[in-house]
Parts: structure tokens; C-alpha cells; sequence
């Protein structure tokens, strides 16, 4: 079973930071941060059950009960609105497909620890405007 390659994940990192525009106003990542993450070789760190997912866009062990960050991180504008004590449940994935749901939380401290939660895939609303593309929409591809 063959996972993403490198530039499959920066090409995703890109398109997931498109989608949350909205709600993190992070449109891009700098080329340089980008090209960084695309040197990291990622298949090191991870166990061998784990190397062909080694790009996908999720956290995987490492051991120890540590894992390596998914390369598609909540954005620190949106981290920063969270208060000591706060807590934020957040879809990470493009809107189309399966989500997995994440929960960052801010300890009294302000440290911040994060957990998947569980995977969802979110259904369109019924009625009158079914199937019908939303101009509005902040998760829309631009033009």
C-alpha cells in the first residue's frame, strides 16, 4: 500500500491551507517553509509499519508514545484566539472527503497539547439548495 509522496504532501499542506483561509486568514505558507518540510525525510522517524504513510497528513508514532506532527498544523492566529483553559475542535482535511476531527487545548499554562478525536465526513444540507454550487462559500476553490 503506496502513501503520498513528498511533493503530494506539500501539494496538500497548500490546498489545506486554501480550505481553512476562513477560519485561520493563513492563505499560504512561505515557499521557504515549504521547501523545508519538503527536505525532512519524514520515512526516518517513523516505524516500518508506518514509512509508506509517512506523508500523508496526519501524526504518526514514533514511539516512545510520541508522535511526529502531522505536516498540516492548526495555524498559531487561530491557536492564539484560544484562552488558558480553552478548547477547539476542529475538522482537519479537504471539506469533500473524510475529516478526522482534532482537539487542541490550552492548559492553565498555555501550553498546548492536541488529539484526533475520530473521523467524520460531513454531509451537505437538503432542500432547496442541494447541488447547487454555494459563490459564497469560504471553503470554494478561488477562481
Amino acid at each position: 500500500m503506496g502513501g503520498l509522496d513528498v511533493e503530494e504532501m506539500l501539494q496538500t499542506i497548500e490546498t489545506e491551507c486554501r480550505y481553512t483561509k476562513g477560519i485561520t486568514g493563513v492563505a499560504t505558507i512561505r515557499p521557504q517553509v515549504l521547501e523545508a518540510m519538503g527536505r525532512v525525510p519524514r520515512e526516518q522517524f517513523v516505524p516500518n509499519f508506518y514509512k509508506s504513510m509517512a506523508y500523508e497528513n496526519m501524526p504518526l508514532p514514533i514511539g516512545h508514545g510520541q508522535t511526529i506532527s502531522q505536516p498540516f498544523i492548526v495555524p498559531p492566529p487561530l491557536k492564539q484566539q484560544l484562552k488558558n483553559g480553552g478548547r477547539l475542535v476542529i475538522p482537519i482535511g479537504h471539506p469533500a472527503m473524510t475529516q478526522q476531527l482534532m482537539v487542541l487545548e490550552k492548559d492553565k499554562r498555555g501550553k498546548f497539547t492536541s488529539s484526533d478525536v475520530l473521523s467524520v465526513v460531513f454531509v451537505p444540507l437538503t432542500g432547496s439548495g442541494r447541488g447547487t454550487p454555494r459563490t459564497d462559500d469560504k471553503f470554494a476553490e478561488p477562481d
